[in-house]
């Protein structure tokens, strides 16, 4: 017997990630390849003046050997939405019946009912910046993990 075929399944996206001289980069696949497009053409421009940024890198010094700023709502945002995908696949596996079911990386879905979550717009306000830095110092190495409060739009 053959087990039904799973076109209205919604696809998982293919996650990746790239090192290029200035950046990493961990996104689907269609965005990386955006992404390197775009720092490739000419008219590309700097993130500089991007409001996130500039705060986030304000909360670390002037000069360190490495550096990782991070917008954690844009980030939680697609964690949330990966979460509520992962539980409407679960949920159409479940009505498809056992023959349809596959390993899912986000077994914790049979346990959770992510349906529940609200919209992220909600809980948007909590989430703020980070900054991830180190330094050497004659003492040795020294790395500071700050997290910075989200603003008030």
């Amino acid at each position: 017997m053959q087990a039904p075929s799973e076109s209205n399944a919604p696809q998982t996206p293919t996650l990746a990630f790239t090192i290029t001289n200035t950046h990493l980069i961990f996104a689907n696949e269609p965005t990386i390849e955006r992404v390197i497009r775009a720092l490739s053409s000419a008219d590309a421009s700097p993130v500089g003046p991007v409001k996130w940024f500039t705060s986030a890198k304000s909360a670390v010094p002037s000069v360190v050997g490495m550096a990782a700023l991070e917008d954690n709502a844009a980030s939680s945002e697609i964690f949330w939405w990966m979460v509520k995908q992962s539980s409407k696949a679960e949920s159409s596996a479940a009505q498809a019946g056992p023959a349809s079911a596959k390993f899912s990386p986000m077994e914790i879905g049979k346990l959770v009912n992510f349906d529940l979550l609200p919209q992220f717009d909600a809980v948007r306000k909590y989430f703020g910046l980070s900054a991830f830095y180190g330094i050497s110092t004659p003492e040795g190495f020294f790395f500071e993990f700050k997290d910075i409060s989200p603003t008030e739009p």
